[in-house]
């Protein structure tokens, strides 16, 4: 594990010595600041030095209140240590730790060059308050060494040490950036985009649950994280930022206009909205659904199985979302398991403010993938797929995927005919040509010559190629599709 190194500037009577504080219990990049409920520790090295049999020290420190001292662990040079003692004063809250170590031997058979002279441990209370800081000084510190083969004392001076204290803060579920007016607004989905997948570029880092934790709009209790800007960014408090907290703001979403700050946070955020990622090679693999509810936001898993040599760029809106400003939209992790060749997207799209309403059914996302050589296409696995209402409710949205395997067509009550160099469809009543689509089987959408012959759909085949293709109309809000087979 890499420790935290803090080297302290030193004056002495004699020659050069130096106190070196190594934190034991986090990583370096941690080493700044203690945490409420947790024991910190640190070793105690004299530098610059190499015989020395005795290391005398009285170590004071504030805000005793909420540290707890819980003991040293002796090292190789330490083996003999004289009862240490320790005072707390309650009126000005200081703690004074003296302590006096010895190796055993003389001093010129002490031959310990830059020892590790002890470790320290403590314990911060659980009461510790969120924000203060325990500041750490020697205020005597001698050892004794060898100047030309005769023994002297020499004084070390320490620069004190600082550590900031992390405690318990409230947290209101969805106000990710933690705003000092508590509003739950398009700001929160910057903060849950930056912190996505914080314990993989902080291995070692503690990200800590919440107790009793509901994503109700109400103050709770949470302990602040090692990465503190991210405590708030876990909305349902489960001490990981995922697909789940983002539905979190939506639920707890305020009904007010966006201020100028925050469309210019989501101007400077805009690589992480809905970015045109298209190649001229990528495939798109659409996801229709249908509802029957208005709904403003939806999130869902999709297992990509099977298929080889692609790539995931990642999602974008469908055309629901087409004309949405203030659109967030964003894939998350992508999950990749080798042993069954699966990938796994999580993917969250709303439109900001609770007065816009998605059109009932037709293309909610769309899966842009790359395709290497000797390409094969992955099918689709969607278990479920919820929206959330305007009255921020979560139901389960109805699928009318492009999958070919396993789907259900509409062709129950339509007869199709196939002709020389064209489809029919009939009866098939129809208001607006601009509601016809055609998929082929790798998701992309295919423009044919359409038109209507009184009930009747005609679709232009002479461009096709052979396959198997699906045809998609909206009627009165309702979202059918229809498989259609093309040989030549």
């Amino acid at each position: 594990m890499l420790v935290a190194i803090i080297v302290f500037s030193t004056i002495n009577i004699v020659q050069s010595a130096g106190f070196r504080i190594v934190r034991t219990d986090v990583d370096s990049t941690l080493s700044d600041f203690i945490t409420a409920k947790y024991m910190f520790s640190f070793d105690i090295y004299l530098d610059d030095i190499e015989y020395c049999n005795n290391v005398s020290f009285q170590l004071r420190y504030d805000n005793a209140s909420i540290i707890d001292y819980d003991g040293h662990i002796q090292t190789e040079f330490s083996k003999e240590i004289e009862p240490y003692t320790l005072e707390k004063d309650s009126q000005t809250d200081f703690a004074f730790l003296n302590i006096s170590v010895y190796t055993g031997e003389s001093i010129k058979n002490s031959y310990f060059p830059n020892p590790k002279v002890l470790t320290l441990q403590f314990v911060v209370t659980p009461t510790a308050e969120n924000g203060r800081q325990v500041t750490f000084e020697f205020i005597t510190a001698l050892a004794t060494t060898l100047e030309n083969d005769t023994p002297v004392s020499i004084t070390v001076d320490v620069e004190p040490i600082v550590f900031d204290v992390h405690g318990f803060v409230d947290v209101l579920p969805g106000n990710a950036d933690n705003d000092s007016e508590g509003l739950v607004n398009a700001s929160d989905h910057v903060k849950i985009a930056l912190h996505k997948g914080i314990e993989k570029e902080y291995p070692g880092a503690r990200f800590f649950k919440r107790d009793n934790a509901s994503t109700g709009k109400y103050l709770q209790k949470c302990l602040v994280w090692d990465i503190a800007d991210a405590t708030y960014a876990d909305c349902n408090g489960d001490g990981t930022i995922t697909i789940s907290d983002a539905v979190v703001v939506s639920l707890n979403f305020d009904e007010d206009q966006l201020s100028e700050k925050e469309q210019s946070e989501l101007q400077a955020q805009s690589d992480i909205y809905n970015k045109n990622i298209k190649s001229q090679t990528s495939v798109t693999l659409p996801i229709l659904v249908e509802s029957l509810r208005d709904y403003n936001t939806a999130f869902g898993n999709i297992v990509l199985a099977g298929g080889q040599n692609y790539k995931i760029l990642g999602v974008q809106a469908g055309e629901l979302f087409a004309n949405v400003e203030n659109l967030v939209i964003d894939d998350f992790d992508e999950k990749y398991t080798e042993q069954i060749q699966q990938r796994e997207i999580e993917f969250f799209i709303t439109g900001y403010g609770s007065k816009f309403s998605a059109a009932n059914s037709g293309e909610l996302i769309k899966i842009i993938i790359e395709p290497g050589e000797d390409f094969i296409k992955p099918e689709y696995v969607i278990e479920k797929i919820n929206g959330i209402s305007l009255d921020k409710n979560i139901f389960e949205l109805n699928l009318l995927t492009t999958s070919l395997d396993g789907e259900k067509f509409s062709n129950d009550f339509v007869e199709i005919y196939y002709g020389s160099t064209s489809v029919t469809l009939n009866p098939l009543n129809i208001s607006d040509l601009k509601d016809v689509s055609l998929y082929n089987a790798l998701g992309n959408k295919i423009d044919v010559k359409v038109r209507l012959n009184r009930n009747k759909l005609v679709v232009g085949t002479s461009p096709l190629l052979s396959g198997t293709y699906i045809l998609v109309h909206k009627n009165n809000n309702i979202r059918s599709s229809y498989k259609l087979i093309i040989t030549k």
